[in-house]
């Protein structure tokens, strides 16, 4: 029996195939088929094909962003991914090869999969977001998955990022995402061209005085949401994860960001945050946190 991952995201699809708790085959699929935002219709059909190319029994986990009833596999509400009212389980039920379907939201896989990848007894209260198109989260409070009330815990980018402006209810992905710096410049340049997170950082490594003026308006709004985080989790650790994580130089802006505004002036006194530089590491399992979530989810579930 084959085990296929699948972390859904705005601009594409990683996967894991396990067998026997060996990874017998990952990659990733590119929406270049699209400019628009993908339906879930055609995610699924991606999903399928691989799933297909197996020629095996297989159990199929899902990693979607958006609000997700995993009890009843269905994605209840629109992100990256438009058109999401489908019965999941009766699009592939046509499959009969197909053995078991398993969807969690992409915060929530990621991190669990990055919290059972680091086996830590000590890490009770965790938190992994993922800076990719927008930002997701996911949160363990003692040693458990925290949905909320309404599924929605831990959706983050649809925070206001402005408090104090009256009228600005703009959403925190859009100062947190990388996807949506690159959207930014585009838009400053007047360029149809929407920069990679590699391609951003190489400008900045040229000293482009927009590109350097955005990234420190976006390390400095990533940084801010971990001091917010923990200020209401109280966490034992915080990961980052997402394909940026790979960069040394963007976590050593982000540490660096930390540092300069952890602690708070409070007209004659300060209010010291001495531990959390030591509470933030990048994720291990780095962009592929969603599958390694899945994995676990599948496993659990037997």
């Amino acid at each position: 029996m084959k085990q296929a991952t699948f972390d859904v995201g705005g601009s594409g699809i990683k996967y894991i195939i396990f067998e026997k708790e060996i990874i017998i085959k990952q990659g990733h699929i590119n929406y270049s088929f699209s400019k628009e935002r993908i339906s879930l219709e055609d995610v699924l059909n991606e999903i399928l094909k691989v799933v297909k190319s197996l020629e095996s029994e297989v159990q199929i986990g899902i990693s979607m962003p958006g609000i997700i009833d995993s009890k009843n596999i269905r994605v209840l509400t629109e992100s990256g991914i438009k058109d999401v009212n489908i019965d999941i389980v009766e699009f592939f039920s046509k499959n009969s090869f197909i053995k078991k379907i398993i969807i969690e939201n992409d915060g929530n896989s990621a991190a669990l999969g990055e919290w059972y990848y680091r086996a830590n007894p000590k890490i009770k209260n965790f938190v992994n977001i993922t800076i990719g198109s927008a930002i997701g989260c996911g949160i363990i409070l003692n040693n458990q998955l925290y949905k909320g009330s309404e599924l929605k815990a831990g959706e983050i980018s649809r925070m206001f990022s402005n408090n104090c402006k009256a009228g600005d209810t703009h959403g925190l992905a859009l100062d947190t995402g990388i996807g949506l710096l690159g959207l930014k410049y585009s838009k400053i340049t007047q360029n149809e061209k929407i920069l990679t997170g590699k391609q951003i950082f190489d400008l900045y490594n040229k000293n482009d005085l927009l590109i350097n003026e955005l990234v420190q308006e976006w390390i400095s709004s990533i940084a801010k949401t971990i001091l917010n985080l923990d200020y209401i989790l109280d966490f034992d650790l915080i990961t980052v994860g997402g394909g940026v994580s790979e960069n040394k130089l963007f976590f050593e802006l982000l540490k660096n960001e930390i540092s300069k505004i952890k602690d708070i002036k409070v007209q004659n006194f300060m209010i010291l945050n001495e531990t959390i530089l030591n509470r933030v590491e990048i994720s291990k399992t780095k962009n592929y946190a969603g599958c390694y979530g899945v994995y676990y989810l599948l496993n659990k579930q037997k």
